[in-house]
């Protein structure tokens, strides 16, 4: 009953595959009471495949995997190596994968010293973006100038202008009536 478990996944996937060419729906369960199982008892025609029943024979009986991935080489990816993987939908949505996190270290390191001085998340209290954006412009052109140590703080002047960003966005996402722009438009 465990041969067909002690199979490469690679295998046990092309098994089933065949099962399903043949007619017959995907179903592990049939290969685990009889690896070698034909299709009239819901597996499949070995000497039916592309493979041939001598290709079968190596594998299953022989155990010589090798000549498997001679002809299907291994794939390399996490995916490949389960049965089945769940359905997830994930379009339209965040990839944080994309993030570099280390990066943001300074903009942390910033956020501390703010927390020391201000208390922590002052910032959601609100802020005026007119003064948000003076402050990421200041820190900008200091950072454009060569200034890459606030004088201030001792952090990173990429730090503070990265916390700038995100008091913005969080403003803008959270509290926009705290969104002071039109003052210096009109």
């Amino acid at each position: 009953m465990r041969e067909f478990e002690k199979l490469p996944v690679e295998i046990q996937e092309k098994m089933m595959e065949h099962q399903v060419e043949q007619g017959n729906k995907r179903n592990s369960y049939v290969f685990k009471n009889d690896i070698s199982c034909g299709k009239i008892g819901g597996g499949f025609y070995w000497g039916s495949t592309l493979e041939g029943r001598n290709f079968w024979r190596k594998i299953i009986v022989d155990k010589n995997f090798t000549e498997f991935y001679k002809r299907y080489p291994k794939k390399d990816t996490i995916q490949e190596n389960k049965l089945e993987k769940a359905t997830r939908n994930n379009s339209g949505k965040p990839k944080w994968h994309l993030m570099d996190m280390p990066s943001f270290e300074p903009m942390i390191r910033a956020l501390e010293w703010g927390a020391e001085r201000y208390g922590e998340f002052n910032w959601q209290k609100g802020l005026s973006v007119i003064e948000t954006l003076d402050s990421l412009q200041r820190h900008f052109i200091a950072f454009q100038n060569g200034q890459d140590i606030d004088e201030e703080s001792g952090k990173s002047t990429l730090g503070h202008l990265a916390c700038n960003v995100m008091f913005l966005l969080w403003t803008m996402q959270n509290k926009p009536e705290w969104d002071d722009r039109k003052k210096i438009l009109t």
